[in-house]
């Protein structure tokens, strides 16, 4: 498991230079770029999150694709440029012509039969199938091997597109070697004849991906004879490449035996364009079937004539004409519940093995049956794209941009917000931003804003409070100052009774990166987390890592959410944003009658019940173009009298311009609205 700070560092290293994106983790599938944005933090729950782009024509499939070719090329000049002549130098007599590098876990050489060549005494244990007792290598890390201070693999048949440029099978590897230790059990492995590492260039590969541990029935007697296929899903088909799967119980010999075969879409890259590596076990149960005695696994390799031939058949008539390399064995007698988490491993990445097992996903059936009702039933986020409680705590959002210049000093108001009414576009701050930032001048803080903001009012109790940038040498200490002046804002709305959605923006320049602190929340939670000491932002960049560990840690402690908004809040800049879903022009019309004016809106029928369940209503957005003090005159803008701060102030708007509706929910409910 990832820390916060962890997931920080991987957004640190990556932000502004992006990485490819595979479909399932593999190197010979790029299907986009993948531009790391910022990391959510939820009490219990901390994600990386990512723009990913994806082409849509063939120019820019081709763009991708010289991308992916640069960007292996570099890695192998980074990795094993520097080790490339001791390399050379620990080889050389092993060596024998032309030879390829890797970089895709250690600096390595790749050739015909060098490993063989560099380990004789190893390779001298192969039995007829090829395999080496597991037990007499010394292992470094899931299918990496080290003898005389090199290291040589696992089979490069144990990776996704049997390629080299992915990873090795590491959470089956780990299993097989866990059952190695078991004195009683014969496990044999087959290696990567060709390929010999340096250890001081190994490093172990992360790969973030769903995955899944069904709890499987162990009664494998209860299993019928005969042969049962599963077919995949179109998503299924996608990502991993199988078409389905096929598993034949029979009996031979007296004891009862199982195959399972999957069948592939999509070509093993690996080893080319027209060949198809399908992955297949073998097994035997024991007498009294509590137990395996035997299991093997291998890849079947067929030419697409032959793939295309295969899927016509089932596996009992699939016949045993194929290019067979075996992987690995087991005999023993080897428990079922192991031999289950065995297969599971050994086939990666394909679900149907633990649907055909009795396996269920509780995580994939919530999504899936949480997707199904909110397509066909009507939804509250048609209109309020946002839902936060009280008991829901704080979200946070850190993210990495280019340091901003101090063109207007070390504190001044940056928005990326902005409104179209007809032709022209408002770049604007909400209302209340102004309330906060007489907070922050009462405090003796400097701050300017942008020459071109305009200030609009929402019908609403919704807040979504501009970028606060702090830059120059003083950076830091302005922004805790900054937070200052924005807690005593909260403690004042707290005080008030006043229910609000909020979002606070922070930006501080750390060097040469700027750093953004984006929080959402309602007003009780934000007041509580912004009083802990916690809170007070990080001295330095180093420091970031440990000061998201911390928040995450004193988020989770207090607060348990029951919704998730990372997908309605955070936007592009990184920051989080209640967005308000504006109304249409055909969703309503301006009735006046008299002095009064009535807005009227047009629902569909079956989302009526929402708005009088929820309190749904239009709202207006107003431009405001002049206002007063009530208690000095002044336009309220300039002045350091805030109708927050005193209770004789009053914020008089004496000229406003509408320029547009949102639905609003009227006042916003501080708890969650208990389920009938």
């Amino acid at each position: 498991m990832f820390t916060v700070g962890a997931l920080v560092s991987g957004l640190n290293e990556t932000w502004d230079t992006g990485m490819l994106y595979l479909v399932g983790h593999d190197q010979h599938r790029p299907i986009g770029w993948a531009a790391p944005l910022a990391v959510h933090i939820a009490p219990g729950l901390a994600r990386l999150t990512a723009i990913i782009e994806i082409p849509e024509t063939p120019d820019e499939e081709a763009a991708v694709t010289q991308v992916h070719i640069r960007r292996h090329s570099n890695r192998i000049e980074e990795t094993v440029g520097p080790v490339r002549s001791e390399l050379k130098a620990r080889l050389q007599q092993f060596i024998s012509g032309d030879i390829k590098e890797s970089a895709f876990g250690c600096a390595s050489f790749i050739q015909s039969g060098l490993a063989r060549r560099a380990f004789p005494k190893i390779f001298e244990q192969e039995d007829k199938d090829g395999l080496i007792p597991l037990r007499t290598l010394k292992s470094i890390s899931s299918g990496v091997f080290e003898l005389d201070g090199l290291l040589f693999f696992a089979h490069p048949f144990l990776r996704r597109s049997l390629s080299r440029l992915n990873t090795l099978n590491t959470p089956f590897l780990s299993q097989l070697y866990g059952a190695a230790e078991n004195t009683n059990l014969d496990v044999r492995i087959a290696l990567d004849s060709d390929m010999v590492g340096l250890p001081a260039t190994h490093h172990e590969k992360e790969e973030l991906q769903y995955w899944f541990g069904p709890h499987f029935s162990d009664d494998v007697s209860s299993i019928p004879l005969g042969v049962t296929r599963h077919e995949a899903s179109e998503e299924e088909r996608f990502y991993s490449g199988i078409s389905r799967t096929e598993f034949w119980w029979y009996e031979q010999g007296g004891a009862r035996t199982f195959e399972c075969e999957e069948l592939l879409d999509s070509p093993s890259l690996g080893v080319g364009k027209t060949k198809f590596g399908c992955r297949f076990v073998h097994s035997i149960t024991s007498d009294d079937q509590e137990t395996f005695r035997h299991a093997d696994g291998a890849i079947r390799l067929y030419e697409e004539s032959a793939m295309l031939r295969r899927l016509e058949v089932d596996l009992k008539n699939s016949g045993r004409r194929t290019e067979y390399t075996k992987l690995w064995r087991i005999d023993g007698a080897l428990q079922v519940q192991k031999w289950k988490r065995l297969m599971s491993d050994y086939f990666r990445d394909n679900m149907l093995i633990g649907e055909y097992l009795g396996g269920t996903d509780k995580v994939i059936e919530e999504i899936r049956e949480t997707e199904k009702h909110e397509e066909s039933a009507p939804s509250v986020y048609n209109y309020i794209p946002f839902r936060m409680f009280d008991e829901d705590g704080m979200d946070l959002s850190v993210s990495f941009h280019e340091s901003f210049s101090a063109k207007y000093g070390e504190r001044f108001v940056f928005s990326f917000d902005s409104l179209r009414n007809d032709s022209i576009k408002y770049h604007y701050i909400e209302s209340d931003t102004v309330d906060v930032i007489k907070i922050l001048k009462q405090g003796g803080n400097l701050i300017e804003m942008e020459d071109d903001l305009v200030t609009v009012r929402f019908e609403d109790d919704v807040l979504n409070l501009p970028l606060i940038v702090h830059t120059g040498e003083n950076a830091v200490h302005a922004a805790r100052k900054t937070m200052v002046g924005i807690l005593t804002f909260l403690r004042r709305l707290f005080e008030l009774r006043v229910e609000k959605l909020l979002t606070i923006n922070i930006s501080v320049n750390y060097n040469e990166h700027a750093i953004f602190f984006s929080f959402a929340g309602c007003v009780r939670p934000l007041f509580e987390c912004f009083s802990l000491a916690e809170m007070q932002l990080p001295e330095t960049l180093a420091d970031l890592n440990k000061w998201c560990d911390c928040i995450a840690a004193a988020t989770s402690k207090r607060y348990k959410p029951k919704n998730d908004n990372l997908w309605r809040t955070l936007k592009e800049t990184g920051l989080l944003k209640f967005e308000r879903k504006l109304l249409r022009p055909d969703q309503f019309h301006v009735k006046t009658n008299e002095d009064k004016i009535e807005i009227l809106t047009t629902v569909p029928k079956e989302d009526q019940h929402i708005f009088k369940s929820e309190g749904i209503k239009p709202g207006k957005i107003l431009l405001i173009k002049a206002s007063e003090c009530s208690l000095c005159g002044k336009p309220y803008k300039d002045c350091l009298h805030s109708k927050y701060l005193e209770e004789d102030v009053i914020h008089r708007i004496s000229s406003v311009e509408p320029i547009g509706l949102a639905w609003s929910q009227g006042k916003q409910p501080a708890h969650r609205p208990q389920s009938p």
